[in-house]
């Protein structure tokens, strides 16, 4: 038990020892601050300032015992700190406790309505609970309170994409990155939701990513003249997605069919969760890394370390990407592939795959930064769950009418994407559409939906909406429902469009003018369904109320289509393996 403080001598050791800890958290001195905060507690173990920047080192190393056990001291002695609240609130949150975590940092902005850290913390608990239109009006509040509070900016705008907003996301995304306060990836975030805009030329994107680069130049330029020269070429892939993941469909087959014999194998995994896919993935490499609480300068050291000779990004601009890794060259060469449906905008980044059809040779290369390699037999290799059901009957065979059906990510079906496929029912008398998408478990969302068919004098019983289904296999079994498949655009669906083929569901696509908008392209020649690439939107229209009229040629595409697709290139993990490794064996070389 900790004694009483018996003098002024004794209080002005301990507030000496807290300040002395102050200063050293403010010069990033996280051990010795320590040290001097437990010479504080020796003297006073409820202190309240002490067990707070205790509780606060200890929830950045990881220590969640320790940090919620330091912070709970603190409160019990403080419990009108709006900070302690604050601090504690974000224990538990990372603990999942999200109903408890939001009671504390609604405490901490009734003891301090100007606290905009609690009012951002307060959106993120509703973001995280699935209560998106509440938590956009606290990060209101925290920008509102704080108009350079850059973080919360950029919460905003990864909402306001999750709504559909990509006008007002792009504006917040580029008041976060004009604050100069912003601690997350607010300008990766703004290039990637320019990739869902139809209005924006791929010239201004492409020099939108270059400005990115351009922020961050290549620091390593040595390349070590004893790198290489070994019997096996060593190649480290990179991605916060080696799990369930839409990115895994792909990066799997490669993992299994390299030849590991002539290749040594690393995988840098940035992220801590792993499920049954991590396993998979991680038994697959020679070498398997977890880079996740390693700074970018202590991944880059392992890199070398493990003398990586090809270094693969799988990121791109999307969440958890680790390109300041790329832009400091960790490896002799580096290349892009897979997770990203654009240039890295990186000196750095030397190589990215692509195909034809996605990257036409006439049109494509002013707009990276990268040396596309065109793999000729298509830059994707799919692996279908050979669990799930054998493709059915087509729907409309007993159901009397046509079924179209989109799972694609909300933010690729734009209002426009919407209107185009509400233009459709229209011209299709009686059919229906089916929408599935993780955030459509919420009203709100379906009552987005249903103001836009409202608008197209659509009747609300026309679409059907289904959220987040956990199974992979009731998943794929939605497909069951619907005759056509609707692909997005400009922001064509990937994942979403191997599954419907697996399923025999044939895709319409609208060819675009960029990568992202003729990866649907690219795939449907794989399956030799040329026929449903539309060149316009109105095209578009025209082909969907074609094939909706042709029963006879929807059935002989569901029963030969999963079988078209194994015998196809697609699925040919074995041919896409041999010609990523002669591209490897190229960029090596030259």
């Amino acid at each position: 038990m900790s004694q009483p403080i018996q003098n002024q001598h004794t209080l002005h050791q301990l507030e000496s020892f807290v300040q002395a800890a102050v200063k050293a958290l403010q010069l990033n001195d996280n051990t010795l601050a320590l040290q001097h905060l437990d010479k504080a507690l020796q003297l006073d173990t409820k202190h309240a300032q002490a067990n707070y920047l205790k509780g606060v080192i200890s929830f950045q190393k990881g220590d969640i015992q320790s940090a919620s056990k330091a912070m709970k001291k603190a409160l019990k002695r403080e419990p009108g700190n709006p900070n302690i609240h604050n601090g504690l609130g974000s224990i538990l949150q990372s603990l999942n406790q999200l109903q408890q975590a939001q009671k504390h940092f609604k405490k901490a902005t009734e003891l301090n309505p100007a606290f905009a850290g609690a009012f951002n913390n307060l959106g993120v608990v509703y973001k995280q609970q699935g209560r998106l239109f509440e938590a956009v009006k606290y990060y209101r509040k925290a920008v509102s309170i704080d108009p350079d509070y850059g973080d919360a900016f950029n919460n905003l705008g990864l909402l306001q994409q999750d709504l559909r907003n990509l006008e007002s996301a792009i504006i917040s995304f580029r008041r976060a990155i004009d604050s100069k306060q912003c601690q997350s990836k607010a300008h990766s975030n703004l290039l990637l939701a320019l990739n869902y805009q139809s209005q924006i030329s791929p010239q201004e994107v492409f020099e939108e990513h270059k400005l990115w680069g351009s922020l961050h130049p290549q620091k390593n330029t040595r390349l070590i003249e004893n790198r290489g020269k070994k019997p096996l070429l060593r190649i480290g892939y990179v991605s916060p997605d080696f799990r369930s993941h839409s990115v895994a469909y792909f990066f799997e087959p490669l993992l299994a069919a390299h030849n590991h014999e002539k290749y040594q194998i690393y995988c840098y995994y940035n992220e801590s969760a792993e499920d049954k896919v991590t396993k998979r993935i991680r038994n697959l490499a020679h070498q398997w890394r977890n880079i996740y609480s390693m700074s970018d300068q202590e991944a880059i050291e392992q890199i070398i370390a493990d003398d990586i000779d090809i270094l693969v990004d799988l990121s791109g601009h999307t969440g958890k990407n680790r390109l300041d890794i790329f832009a400091q060259r960790a490896a002799p060469v580096q290349t892009a592939w897979l997770g990203y449906p654009n240039t890295s905008g990186l000196e750095a980044m030397d190589f990215r795959f692509t195909d034809e059809q996605a990257d036409p040779k006439q049109s494509s290369d002013n707009c990276y930064t990268e040396q596309l390699i065109r793999l000729p037999h298509g830059f994707l290799c799919y692996q279908g769950n050979p669990k799930a059901s054998k493709p059915k009957q087509i729907p409309s065979i007993e159901n009397k009418f046509i079924t179209f059906g989109s799972f694609n990510n909300l933010t690729k079906a734009t209002d426009l994407v919407i209107q185009t496929w509400l233009e459709i029912l229209t011209a299709v008398p009686d059919s229906k559409l089916i929408l599935k998408a993780s955030h459509l478990h919420s009203q709100d969302f379906q009552e987005q939906i249903f103001t836009l068919a409202d608008q197209a004098n659509i009747c609300r019983k026309r679409i059907k909406m289904y959220g987040n289904i956990s199974s992979e296999l009731e998943h794929l079994s939605l497909y069951d429902k619907i005759d056509i498949a609707l692909d997005p655009f400009p922001y064509n669906g990937t994942t979403t469009t191997c599954e419907a083929f697996w399923m025999g569901v044939p895709v319409l696509t609208l060819n675009g003018q960029t990568h992202a908008s003729r990866v649907g392209a690219s795939l449907l020649k794989k399956v030799n369904l040329e026929t449903f690439i539309a060149q316009n939107k109105q095209h578009y229209i025209e082909l969907a109320i074609q094939f909706a009229n042709d029963q006879k040629q929807l059935q002989s595409i569901r029963d030969n289509l999963r079988q078209t697709m194994i015998n196809s290139d697609l699925c040919n993990s074995t041919l896409f393996a041999h010609h990523i490794e002669l591209a490897y064996e190229k960029m090596w070389n030259n």
